[in-house]
């Protein structure tokens, strides 16, 4: 596990954390790239960071299934099926940024993909 930020990742989590995004944010994610229904990433500042190092800063996540996709002046965040609030710093390369776009665009079709299948 990873737990050091890049320059550009930590300069992009210190703007995050003074921004306002309207609701409480679950957690901040690094390299992110989607994957059928969910985004995989790195977590920083995880408010359910627990004890035995689970969600701890550099910690690999798979999130569950994107329902929402918000598009902030700056930043792009991710509303899951159980709630959680994620706020994107920075995607995977090289294609971590499209990956997001074949999600993008099957959420607009309202095709929302899960591993059980398309729904």
């Amino acid at each position: 596990m990873n737990t050091s930020l890049s320059g550009y990742a930590a300069r992009q989590l210190k703007r995050a954390l003074h921004l306002d995004f309207d609701q409480p944010v679950t957690a901040y994610l690094v390299n992110a790239q989607f994957c059928v229904c969910c985004c995989l990433a790195q977590v920083y500042h995880h408010v359910r960071v627990r004890p035995d190092g689970r969600f701890q800063d550099g910690h690999r996540i798979r999130t569950s299934d994107i329902q929402h996709v918000d598009q902030w002046p700056e930043f792009w965040a991710l509303r899951t099926q159980t709630g959680s609030y994620y706020v994107i710093l920075t995607f995977a390369e090289p294609d971590g940024r499209d990956s997001l776009d074949q999600l993008l665009a099957l959420l607009v079709r309202g095709v929302y993909p899960s591993v059980r299948g398309y729904q």
